[in-house]
């Protein structure tokens, strides 16, 4: 018993002592790691703001700072303009030959949204042949919409057209080519207005506040060398109006003082 006691000391003592691990140093990848997690969790402690949060709107009297008082950069007078009046400016320095498109009326429908598109005026001009100088009618976003409208089976024809409707609707879902022609009597029938680019402003406003949307500017020989629509009068007012102390001054008074608006509105049902 006590010869394998003893024994059993010997062996232990002569068993190799394990040394202790060597110390390891942390590598820069888990400091890194490290710092990333502390970076993280100090970002939770401060999270963004919501995307919900909204901040504080502008006041009332800012807003009407603003459209009383328009930024600087669209405030310089044009060389061009100033020292004039407005009524004497013709509607031929307000367009460009750049303004027209033309268009077959055999084209696609789909030819003429493409143009229309690129159109800087919102309309194209439809004529009978490439070398026709006189338009048959105007292609713009109203006819657009009454085509797709009757594509998609929502216009509601009457009587003498349903046949119509109906041919132009199946033809389009079928993927057939369909021609200005073809949708013309789906246009709008509004009046052709074309005056001399030496017209000065006053007589055109006077055309255009009578529901006419778009003039037609000619040359001396009758041929169309530009468009004038109601949008482009008010872009003009409104970025040359600081040439015009008559119209400039405006800018301040309401809509109620100006007397727009103020009559009351009579319906039919």
């Amino acid at each position: 018993m006590s010869s394998n006691t003893e024994a059993d000391k010997s062996a232990k003592l002569s068993e190799p002592k394990a040394s202790p691990s060597p110390h390891r140093s942390p590598s820069s990848s888990s400091i890194s790691k490290a710092s990333h997690r502390q970076s993280f969790t100090e970002n939770l402690r401060n999270p963004p703001a919501s995307p919900r949060h909204r901040h504080p709107s502008l006041t009332h009297a800012a807003i009407q700072d603003l459209l009383i008082h328009p930024a600087s950069t669209s405030r310089h007078q044009n060389s061009k303009f100033v020292g004039r009046e407005w009524g004497d400016i013709t509607i031929g320095e307000l367009t460009s030959s750049d303004d027209v498109r033309w268009i077959d009326i055999g084209s696609s429908v789909e030819e003429a949204t493409l143009m229309l598109l690129q159109s800087p005026t919102g309309v194209v001009l439809v004529r009978e042949g490439a070398h026709a100088a006189v338009p048959i009618f105007c292609f713009d976003y109203n006819d657009l919409n009454a085509y797709l409208l009757t594509v998609v089976g929502v216009s509601r024809p009457e009587g003498d057209q349903a046949t119509l409707f109906h041919d132009i609707m199946t033809k389009a879902q079928g993927g057939a080519h369909i021609s200005l022609r073809e949708i013309q009597p789906l246009c709008s029938r509004e009046a052709i207005v074309k005056m001399n680019s030496g017209v000065n402003l006053s007589q055109a406003i006077e055309t255009l506040g009578s529901g006419i949307h778009r003039v037609l500017v000619t040359d001396s020989t009758g041929n169309v060398i530009g468009i004038i629509s109601q949008l482009r009068m008010v872009e003009f007012f409104w970025n040359e109006g600081v040439n015009f102390p008559t119209i400039d001054q405006l800018n301040p008074v309401t809509l109620q003082d100006l007397g727009i608006g103020v009559r009351p509105v009579l319906s039919v049902q």
